[in-house]
């Protein structure tokens, strides 16, 4: 699925739609749906700018609904938090969306993809990032655009890791509900 091209999102506040967008068309072809396309128009369209579990996506064709999980219980540890993401990748080959805070009050959402688990037992993980328009599609998490500017500092990959995934969201947003990561419900 490396060949999945990356959405832009085309105003500052709309990374969540680009980001559902690339995940809705990834999960079109894991289930061999290469026939069809979604694009950021269609999440747009379907949700208003209301992200909710049981929101049904649709490109016209298929529909395929979201479950948002908060994640909170892993905030404290980045290494569990790690694991639980590789877990849903495991279970979602199309990929999660993760929703994180950077900066002072900066939100953003990417697609993290997939994984490799290294001999030492680290990850490395891929995404796509909506938020730079020259560097979309699939790559090393270190390498998107967000991960670079906001988590770019560290000693080692692993402690870069550890800065990133320690700013899930765990404070209110889309409302007040508690949000870090979103899917498509159902396995595949």
């Amino acid at each position: 699925m490396e060949n999945v091209p990356g959405i832009a999102q085309k105003a500052s506040d709309t990374c969540t739609s680009a980001a559902t967008a690339v995940l809705c068309a990834r999960r079109l072809i894991v289930d061999n749906k290469t026939n069809e396309t979604f694009t950021y128009e269609n999440i747009r369209e379907s949700v208003s700018n209301s992200f909710r579990t049981g929101r049904a996506m649709s490109n016209g064709k298929t529909q395929y609904t979201l479950k948002f999980e908060e994640l909170k219980e892993y905030k404290s540890s980045p290494k569990s938090m790690m694991d639980k993401i590789a877990s849903l990748l495991d279970e979602h080959k199309e990929g999660i969306v993760f929703y994180f805070t950077y900066g002072n009050s900066g939100r953003h959402a990417i697609v993290i993809s997939d994984y490799t688990q290294n001999p030492d037992g680290t990850y490395q993980f891929f995404a796509y990032d909506s938020s730079s328009t020259k560097e979309l599609g699939r790559k090393k998490l270190e390498d998107t655009f967000r991960f670079r500017s906001s988590f770019g500092k560290g000693k080692s990959l692993n402690e870069k890791y550890e800065n990133f995934f320690a700013h899930a969201i765990a404070k209110p947003s889309f409302g007040s509900r508690h949000y870090c990561v979103w899917y498509i419900n159902g396995e595949k």
